[in-house]
């Protein structure tokens, strides 16, 4: 994406306030790491789209089908996820998200975010225990 709508921007600069740190986007992606160097967050608004995205490495994809069985099934469980919902990208299970950019204001943004590095943290500790 060569230039994100301004909402966006805004939405990113906001956010940064609030964490007390510049962030900025880089072709329309924001990666956001924790103080362990774990990524906390991607948050990336798709060129031609109007849902920003929300996603992050959460842990190693499992080998076995029945842990795979198993890991589609937790998609199933709303109200530990929140909306969320778990994926597998290049061997990796990500927590993913999705909201539409329209339906946001500042405030609403910086706290779909917090929780979504909320979730990110809980599905961590609890994906594989």
């Amino acid at each position: 994406m060569k230039t994100p709508p301004l909402d966006f921007d805004r939405f990113i600069r906001a956010l940064g306030a609030q964490l007390g740190a510049p962030l900025t986007l880089q072709n329309g992606v924001c990666a956001l790491y924790d103080s362990d160097d774990q990524q906390a967050a991607v948050i990336e608004l798709p060129e031609h789209s109007e849902m920003v995205m929300f996603h992050c490495r959460v842990g190693r994809s499992p080998e076995g089908a029945a842990d795979l069985r198993r890991l589609l099934s937790m998609n199933f469980d709303i109200a530990r996820l929140h909306g969320c919902w778990f994926a597998v990208d290049q061997g990796d299970v990500r927590l993913c998200a999705q909201h539409q950019l329209a339906s946001l204001d500042e405030v609403r943004f910086c706290d779909i975010v917090r929780g979504f590095i909320a979730r990110a943290r809980e599905a961590r500790s609890t994906l594989y225990a």
